[in-house]
């Protein structure tokens, strides 16, 4: 697997931005290019029910001006993300990671795919520099799977923002979550938008991207 990836992300050199489509059934991920690339990308985790060539356009304007890759899978299940997802959502990781040359990577999710992108970056903590998501929750089921690391230097920076207007899960939840997490000692950077239902809100894009890159 990990070589038949190797061999389609060998993309010829382009003169614009690009949204490749790769994987067996078409699909299995897609990846942005920007027109001025850098080693710096995005790997974006859907919610459930939507798609992965529809959820990178929430990124692309960005990542185009800011010169950013970003990696979309999906998951295998169109209505959510499972166990069977995980292996191979790293293993498209590490594979853009290494034919890129990336050397800083977001990890972000919206609704479940923060909840995964939470088990991921934690638990993979050496793929990814800092986690961020929207409505994303380590206080659920999905969280009895996550390995809260205790060397310090493990523990990568978490972003979490969520609606005060979301009526799908309500603030109180984010607040616990957000508590919960920096129990476990990791740095927490905690969002809360008066104007933002149960949503990718994209109008944070750039705040987000200016948080990741002040960090060290």
């Amino acid at each position: 697997m990990r070589i038949f990836l190797v061999v389609l992300f060998l993309t010829p050199i382009l003169w614009a931005s690009s949204i490749e489509e790769y994987g067996i059934n078409s699909g299995n991920f897609v990846v942005f290019i920007p027109t001025i690339t850098s080693n710096k990308m995005i790997v974006a985790l859907h919610g459930s029910g939507e798609r992965a060539n529809n959820f990178v356009q929430n990124w692309t304007k960005e990542a185009e001006a800011r010169h950013y890759y970003v990696v979309v899978p999906n998951s295998t299940d169109p209505n959510g993300w499972s166990g069977e997802d995980m292996n191979r959502i790293m293993k498209i990781v590490a594979t853009a990671q290494s034919t890129y040359g990336i050397k800083r990577t977001l990890l972000s999710g919206a609704s479940s795919g923060g909840q995964v992108a939470l088990l991921l970056g934690i638990n993979e903590y050496p793929y990814f520099n800092a986690v961020q998501t929207f409505m994303g929750l380590a206080i659920t089921e999905m969280g009895q799977y996550i390995k809260y690391q205790s060397v310090k230097k493990n523990r990568r920076p978490i972003l979490l923002i969520h609606g005060r207007k979301d009526a799908m899960i309500p603030i109180k939840y984010a607040q616990m979550n957000r508590d919960f997490l920096k129990s476990k000692d990791y740095s927490i950077t905690y969002w809360e938008e008066p104007n933002m239902v149960h949503e990718d809100y994209r109008q944070d894009n750039n705040k987000i991207l200016d948080w990741f890159e002040r960090l060290r």
